[in-house]
C-alpha cells in the first residue's frame, strides 16, 4: 500500500429511529482494495454512500487529505442500486450528458463505451424501459468513460448476464482497463458472493450493527472464519 487517500472518523447516519451507521472510523490507502462485509442491514450501503458523498453524515468527519474533496469526487465513481440516470433520456443521451459534466463530450467515446458494454443497439432507448442488467451495463459504460481512480462497488454484479459479469470481472481483476490507460488505484467492494469478494480484494472490512470493525488482512481473517462470522 502507498499513501493514505482518505480518512474518516466517527461517522454516524440515522434514518428516523434507525441508526444505519453508528460508529465508522478508518482510512483508505492507494493500492488498497477492500471487501466490505456484513449481514443484511448492517450498514454497508450507507457507509459507501457516506464515503462517496451521496449522503451527508449526521456527525463525524471525512478528510480528503492532499486530494481535496472536489478533486476526490472528480476521480471517484459509485456503482450502486441507485443508477442516477435520467429515466426519460436515452442511453446515449445519458452518457453524453454525463461526459459533458466532466469536460468535452466526444461522440466516438460514448459510442465506444456503448459498444463495449453491449448496449449499442439500445442506445436510442429510454432508460425507464431498461432491465436491471441493462442499467448495470450502462453504469459500466459510464465508468469506462470516466476512468475513475477510486470506485465504490455496491453489489455491482446484480442482474448482469454472463457476458456482463465477465466484462465487469475483467475490469475489477485488472484494476481498470490497461488498453484504455485506465488504472483503478483503490476500491471498496460489496458483494453477496463472499468468496468472489474475498478473492478480488486485499483488505477485509466488517461492519456489525452500524459499527465498522478494525480492518484486517486475509491472514488475520481467513475465508472459513469469515463465512462463520456471516452465518
Amino acid at each position: 500500500m502507498s499513501g493514505v487517500l482518505l480518512k474518516f472518523n466517527q461517522l454516524k447516519k440515522q434514518f428516523g429511529y434507525h441508526r444505519a451507521v453508528n460508529s465508522a472510523s478508518g482510512e483508505i490507502c492507494e493500492n488498497e482494495f477492500i471487501s466490505l462485509y456484513g449481514v443484511n442491514g448492517a450498514g454497508k450501503s450507507t457507509l459507501l454512500y457516506l464515503l462517496s458523498g451521496v449522503y451527508k453524515p449526521d456527525s463525524g468527519s471525512i478528510d480528503y487529505l492532499n486530494l481535496g474533496k472536489k478533486n476526490f469526487h472528480l476521480k471517484m465513481q459509485l456503482m450502486s442500486h441507485q443508477s442516477m440516470f435520467y429515466a426519460r433520456l436515452s442511453a446515449y443521451d445519458n452518457l453524453f450528458f454525463f461526459q459533458e459534466l466532466y469536460g468535452e463530450a466526444r461522440i466516438s467515446e460514448v459510442l465506444f463505451a456503448l459498444e463495449m458494454t453491449g448496449l449499442i443497439k439500445a442506445r436510442s432507448k429510454f432508460i425507464d424501459g431498461f432491465s436491471r442488467g441493462m442499467i448495470q451495463r450502462l453504469m459500466i459504460a459510464r465508468m469506462i468513460l470516466a476512468k475513475p481512480e477510486f470506485v465504490f462497488f455496491d453489489e455491482p454484479f446484480t442482474g448482469l448476464d454472463i457476458q456482463g459479469q465477465k466484462l465487469l470481472l475483467s475490469i475489477i481483476e485488472n484494476r481498470g482497463i490497461p488498453a484504455l490507460h485506465w488504472k483503478i488505484k483503490s476500491f471498496i467492494f460489496v458483494d453477496h458472493d463472499i468468496d468472489r469478494a474475498y478473492e478480488l480484494t486485499s483488505t477485509v472490512w466488517y461492519i456489525q450493527n452500524g459499527e465498522l470493525q478494525k480492518p484486517m488482512t486475509k491472514n488475520e481473517m481467513p475465508l472459513d472464519q469469515l463465512r462463520e462470522l456471516l452465518g
